[in-house]
Formats: structure tokens, sequence, C-alpha cells
């Protein structure tokens, strides 16, 4: 055989050498992408957890109350649909008992304030029960005021599904039910009502989109009934929001959020290794989380006077973890203003 003959010049060698050399550059960045939309994943179903070292053993002042309602069991709805949401409301003395929505669709008071807390991925229906309660136990320590609380826990279907990265892609679009839920809700809320939402990671979206809902937008091909009067305005504090960074802008998916939004706190932490690898949720996406970045306000005129937004990064530090926004005395007494509508 004349071995000559079957010799690639060096010039093809060099070719065949240089495109191996791209297949495999580009087979470790694909690897990579998909390790971080793995870490993510990983990441946002552990945060929950920390909620273990949270206390609920703390009495409930003698003018609050606390709530859960629970839209776990929804089915599919159509625009105008009325979601079946599952009431109970907690005491010292008979703990969780069975209640009926309409109970909360007016204030027990006239100065009575309602807070509302949306939790994050991963929570399963009896962790939402004891989360909130530590949330309610959070944000009422240390105050000195006497305005009667509605605290009401908010849970939606967030529990695992099988596959870290399926589980959280899964959860991104349950968020869009979840708001039509809890739209739904507020809209029954009397228009003088005072509603505080304090909201964590997907939770700040299902609210957002709420209040979108309240404002006349659609989410997900789905409307609120008509309403026979306006919802009652709220006021927010976003803890490591993972929603886009521009859902709230004019024509942003939420944009009509602040037609029914008071205030917005937003708590944005520049190293949560979570909302850092935001873009890996969605292919070819190049979405920064708001929770991550903040959101630019520059150009929003009176909207923007109603956002304040704090880069918490040297308090929160690398963490995704709700519990951690509330170890600051000064972070957490910003964030009591806000809610219980003492100041701006």
């Amino acid at each position: 055989m004349n071995t000559q003959a079957i010799q690639l010049p060096s010039c093809e060698l060099a070719i065949k050498a240089t495109g191996k050399a791209i297949i495999a550059r580009e087979s470790y960045r694909r690897q990579l992408r998909n390790l971080g939309a793995f870490v993510a994943a990983v990441m946002i179903s552990l945060a929950p957890l920390a909620w273990a070292h949270g206390d609920d053993s703390s009495a409930v002042r003698p003018q609050d109350e606390i709530w859960l309602v629970s839209s776990r069991h929804v089915g599919c709805l159509q625009s105008g649909d009325v979601p079946e949401l599952e009431t109970k409301r907690y005491t010292a003395e008979t703990g969780w008992v069975e209640a009926d929505v309409s109970d909360l669709f007016q204030p027990a008071s006239p100065d009575q304030i309602v807070v509302m807390y949306v939790h994050g991925n991963r929570v399963e229906s009896n962790q939402a029960a004891y989360e909130g309660r530590c949330v309610y136990s959070l944000i009422t320590s240390g105050i000195d005021i006497s305005v009667p609380i509605r605290f009401i826990a908010w849970s939606w279907p967030s529990a695992q599904v099988r596959g870290q990265l399926r589980d959280v892609r899964v959860k991104a679009q349950r968020t869009e039910l979840g708001g039509y839920c809890l739209g739904w809700f507020l809209a029954q809320l009397p228009e003088q009502q005072r509603v505080s939402i304090l909201s964590y990671s997907f939770g700040v979206r299902i609210a957002t989109g709420a209040l979108h809902l309240v404002g006349g937008g659609q989410l997900g091909g789905r409307v609120l009934p008509p309403l026979d009067r306006p919802g009652p305005q709220a006021r927010m504090v976003a803890l490591a929001a993972a929603l886009h960074r521009n859902w709230l802008r004019p024509g942003g998916y939420h944009e009509m959020a602040f037609s029914h939004l008071d205030f917005l706190l937003n708590l944005f932490n520049c190293c949560d290794p979570v909302l850092k690898r935001y873009p890996f949720l969605y292919k070819g996406s190049h979405a920064q989380a708001l929770g991550y970045t903040g959101m630019y306000t520059g150009d929003l005129g009176e909207i923007g006077e109603r956002i304040e937004q704090r880069n918490v990064s040297n308090t929160v530090q690398k963490s995704h973890t709700a519990i951690h926004y509330f170890e600051n005395c000064q972070l957490k007494a910003r964030m009591q203003q806000i809610l219980f509508w003492n100041r701006k």
C-alpha cells in the first residue's frame, strides 16, 4: 500500500484538530451551563430548610390574628373562575382549625392591617404553616405598636417534584396560577383596607402577578372578573425576588402591579448564589433577577418615588435564605415600618 496516498496535508490536519477543539470547548460550555442550572435548582430547593432554625413558639399578641390560606389543591382555572381556597385560623387554645375564607373579607376593626407572607419554593403544606408562624414572630418582635394585625400565611403548591431543574421550572409556571388565586383574594378586600405583603423568592413573583391582575392586567392568559369597586392599595417588602428585573417596568409582564402598589421595598443581594444563576433557568436568556440586581427606576417618575431598593449583600452575604434578611436590626426595623404602614 502506498501510505503517501492517504496522508492528509498538514493544513487539513490542523483544521481537523481545530474542529475537535471547538467541539470539545462547546461541550464543556454546555456542561457548565447545565451544572449552573442544576446548582441553582439544588440551592433553591434547600433554602427553605433554614426555617428549622426559626422560632414559632412566641405567643400571639392579644390584638392579632394568624391565618393560613392555601391554594395548593386548586386545579385549572379560567378567567373569571373563583378559586376554592382552604382556610385555617390559629389560636393558642385550639391550634389550627378550619375556617371560612369569607371571614377575611372584612377587617375585625377599622385600624386592622392585613399582613400577608408568601413563601418560596419547596415548601410542604405543614411547613407553610410553621414557616408562617416563624415569620409572624420575627416581624412582631421588638415592636411597640398597638395596631392590630391580621397575619395571613399564603400557601401555594411548591412541594418538590422529581428532577432538580424540572422542579424549579415547574414552580415558575405555577406562580401564574398562584398569582391568579392571590389576585382574586386581594380583589375581595375593601378598598380602604391596609394590606402589606412580605414575599420571598418565587413568592414575590406570585405577589406582583396578583397585583398586576387586580390592576386590570392578564397573567398566563387569565384575567380577574370585573371588579365592582377598586381593590385595596398594598405595601410590599420583596426578599430575594425571583422574577425578571424588568417585569415591573412599563411594558413588563407585571407592569400593572403599581396601580395597586402604594410602596415597594426591594431588598436585593448582588452576592446571592442562587439568583446569580437565574439566567440558566431560561434557555438562551440573559434575564437577571430583580432580587439580584434591582431595577432601573430613573425614568419612572412618580412610580419611582414609591420604590426603595437596598443592596443587602453586606448583611445577607452569599445566601438566598429568607431568615438571614431579619438578622440585621436596622434592616428588620425598616421592613416593619413598611409592613405596619408607619411611614414611607
